[in-house]
């Protein structure tokens, strides 16, 4: 079973110790011949961390525990299989074909799908696009979470320590560095993440990065394609829940939007 192989592939990577302080350990895994090769995890508790714990401080442990799984020794032949860049913009076309068969143009979230379909295809027709996206999937890699967000991080306690670690291994990989980066790049391009919260996050990430052997600014260059392929993905999520729960989207959701309109421009201009 190529999936069970997979996360088996992944739970023996992690078991590495330069993973311990970063990703949360299970408590035991089988591989099991009766469930048909399905891999049963068992993880210890740990608790996910609420908005009101979000000060500048967490934001950055959060950008530390970013920096060092990012700065772990990787292979690029190794036999964990790569998902990231390809994978997102596959889910970007797929998630974005699933919305407008929901919707018909008397829909109030059919404008707002107009105006994230037309970044994309702004996005994705560019001259320039076909290289960028080759740049980043043949440029420098490290470890990479691969769907890096607030959800997959947790708080536990070890020896009356308390520390942040990863959850979710399905998507880790070697890949770009700047695709992890690019959510919370993505909502502080939208206004949604405040400017000293993202500050004090990367400031973390940079100072924490060890063997920093890129050019920042290429990888700026780089990961500001990713930040926009976010941005238009973050806005389809939405629109797709709005959609399925028959409301309008809420104010911050808007922002996202407003923020593929503004990039469709930029193309435009």
């Amino acid at each position: 079973n190529g999936c069970a192989q997979s996360i088996s592939s992944r739970l023996k990577t992690i078991e590495d110790p330069s993973f311990c302080s970063v990703y949360l350990q299970p408590a035991l895994h089988t591989q099991t011949a009766f469930l048909k090769d399905v891999v049963v995890t068992y993880w210890p508790n740990a608790n996910t961390i609420s908005p009101n714990e979000l000060t500048n401080e967490i934001w950055r442990e959060i950008g530390a525990l970013l920096a060092m799984l990012h700065s772990i020794p990787c292979s690029q032949s190794n036999s964990t299989s790569t998902c990231s860049v390809e994978t997102l913009l596959s889910e970007v076309n797929q998630k974005l074909e699933l919305c407008f068969g929901k919707l018909t143009s008397e829909s109030d979230n059919f404008l707002h799908l107009v105006t994230v379909a037309e970044a994309w295809r702004c996005i994705i027709f560019a001259d320039d696009f076909s290289q960028r996206i080759i740049d980043i999937v043949m440029g420098n890699k490290t470890w990479a979470h691969g769907d890096f967000h607030l959800g997959q991080i947790v708080r536990v306690c070890q020896d009356d320590q308390e520390s942040l670690r990863l959850i979710d291994i399905d998507t880790l990989s070697p890949s770009a560095p700047e695709l992890d980066l690019a959510r919370p790049a993505a909502l502080f391009a939208a206004g949604i993440l405040p400017g000293d919260v993202w500050t004090s996050f990367l400031d973390s990430y940079w100072q924490n990065r060890f063997q920093l052997t890129l050019d920042e600014s290429k990888f700026w260059s780089s990961a500001d394609l990713l930040v926009q392929v976010l941005t238009v993905k973050l806005a389809i999520i939405a629109i797709n829940r709005a959609i399925d729960a028959g409301l309008c989207l809420e104010p911050t959701e808007l922002q996202i939007v407003e923020t593929c309109r503004s990039i469709g421009m930029k193309y435009k201009n």
